[in-house]
């Protein structure tokens, strides 16, 4: 019966032996991010500025906009109105 140690290295063994066979690597060109959707995925270049949704006088939500016009229009989706302020993105 072998001791735990070597069924731990038979194990780590095996898994070697398995990830050798799994070297090929296969990058399809059409799934590559393009540079501009990963800045804006980060979140730079536009102007994006914090959007704050209110029902009355209650915050209802939280959200990043654009424009003031962009901020009352996805607000508005819900039913609440928007506040968009340029003071970066803190509250956001």
């Amino acid at each position: 019966m072998k001791s735990i140690v070597e069924t731990k290295n038979d194990h780590k063994q095996l898994n070697h032996e398995r990830m050798k066979t799994l070297r090929k690597l296969e990058i399809k060109p059409e799934r590559l991010m393009k540079d501009e959707e990963l800045i804006t995925l980060r979140g730079g270049y536009d102007n994006y500025s914090c959007c704050i949704c209110y029902s009355g006088m209650t915050p209802k939500g939280y959200m990043a906009a654009l424009n003031s016009a962009e901020c009352q229009y996805n607000c508005g989706e819900m039913g609440w109105t928007g506040s968009w302020g340029s003071g970066g993105m803190g509250n956001c």
